[in-house]
């Protein structure tokens, strides 16, 4: 572990911190458990999915609200990966390369398995992210944005007032999904704003509070057409 790592972590603990209830000490899976997965399975974890474990893998908001990370006691190693995460309707996976876990914050690889009959006959695999913080932070986005937050809103834009205002906006972090989507994300403390494509598009808010979503809409000088929650 180094020092870059330990802001890589931070940052993602304070970005969660911002966006749904802080972590709790009894919110992830113990050193104990993990080493015994890793036993069965003869492998070691990269030290970041290890960190992610031991601190989240019992938040349903971060892990279930879209897709879901595989608990530690469903690790499995398939055609020379990791798989630790599944798309929510198991169409793709996640994984890590066998020969890269020795890697603090390796890469990410995506994998579709073909079927045939009730047996994978193969699977498709395509680097995603080049780093698996990049991918934890991008989920922690669409989760936050698919149910973990209490609110939700979106109305419909101009991609290209869209694009002006992500370049041009101030005060609010911001994300460009690394993998296939495009997605881009802006938040801030109980607030989060993500859209993407081209044209007219959607424009997606979330909030701690009902609060949250008339303050993103009067910052950004737009008028949801569906609002829900609470």
């Amino acid at each position: 572990m180094n020092d870059q790592l330990t802001e890589l972590w931070a940052r993602y603990e304070s970005t969660a911190a911002m966006l749904l209830p802080p972590l709790e000490p009894d919110d992830g899976d113990t050193e104990a458990s993990l080493v015994d997965v890793e036993r069965a399975l003869g492998i070691s974890l990269p030290w970041l999915l290890r960190t992610f474990y031991i601190h989240t893998a019992n938040r349903k908001d971060i892990n279930q609200s879209m897709n879901r990370i595989v608990p530690p006691n469903r690790l499995t190693v398939d055609d020379g990966s990791l798989c630790f995460y599944e798309e929510n309707q198991a169409v793709c996976y996640w994984g890590i390369a066998v020969d890269d876990l020795a890697l603090d914050d390796p890469p990410v690889h995506r994998g579709t398995p073909q079927w045939r009959g009730n047996k994978v006959e193969k699977w498709d695999w395509f680097v995603e992210n080049s780093r698996l913080s990049d991918f934890l932070m991008m989920m922690l986005i669409w989760q936050c944005s698919w149910g973990g937050m209490a609110y939700y809103a979106n109305t419909t834009v101009d991609g290209a007032w869209a694009n002006r205002m992500y370049e041009d906006v101030t005060g609010w972090d911001r994300l460009v999904d690394p993998g296939a989507s495009g997605l881009r994300a802006l938040w801030r403390d109980g607030q989060l704003l993500t859209f993407g494509g081209r044209g007219d598009i959607k424009l997606n808010a979330c909030g701690k509070t009902r609060e949250d979503l008339d303050a993103i809409a009067l910052y950004f000088g737009v008028e949801w057409k569906r609002v829900r929650g609470g």
